[in-house]
């Protein structure tokens, strides 16, 4: 083997170990930006069970015509017996 192909070999393991570095580079941003994005997720998600529980809690205060008109119905004919006796 001459000088000039230990010199093309130099120069090929140059290029990889540059391409090495930029792929390393690279998979950190997205490590990084991994992260942020699971951080997001988190509260996100803790926003949405923030929301769901006040849903649930609105749904429980909130009025329920049929059972206001079943009631209202009951009353009517309680008051309508108290009247006849």
């Amino acid at each position: 083997m001459d000088i000039q192909a230990f010199d093309v070999l130099e120069q090929k393991v140059s290029q990889i170990l540059e391409r090495l570095n930029r792929v390393r580079s690279e998979n950190e941003e997205l490590r990084n930006a991994i992260r942020e994005w699971e951080a997001r997720y988190q509260e996100v998600a803790a926003k949405l069970e923030d929301i769901k529980r006040e849903r649930d809690q609105l749904a429980e205060n909130q009025r329920d015509a049929n059972k206001e008109e079943r009631i209202r119905q009951k009353v009517v004919e309680l008051l309508a017996r108290l009247e006849a006796a």
